[in-house]
């Protein structure tokens, strides 16, 4: 079960067995699927206090993986953290600057 993981070790053979295994193709009729995968790690309290944040910044570690285009797992940092505020205040800049002319 994933929540009696203890160590990072722990965490990583996980990631890597859901890698290996979603690495082999599957069929849909006679047609081979391939998928990629990238999996965003966060830790519960290190991470964040509540589940929504826990979600959303394993997706933020997710998608950091993706954009890079690898195939592979992604621990959540604070310097993703402070990339996705410094995003969130630029936007609502902009927004007041449209608003303003």
């Amino acid at each position: 079960m994933v929540s009696e993981l203890h160590a990072s070790s722990d965490v990583e053979r996980v990631a890597a067995q859901i890698l290996e295994a979603l690495s082999a193709p599957f069929y849909l009729d006679d047609e081979a699927v391939h998928l990629s995968t990238s999996i965003g790690i966060a830790f519960y309290p290190d991470n964040a206090k509540d589940i929504e944040t826990l979600v959303k910044n394993a997706d933020q570690a997710c998608t950091s993986r993706s954009q890079k285009g690898e195939i592979d797992f992604q621990y959540f940092g604070n310097a993703m953290q402070q990339t996705a505020m410094d995003r969130m205040l630029m936007v609502k800049d902009l927004h007041k600057a449209l608003s303003n002319q």
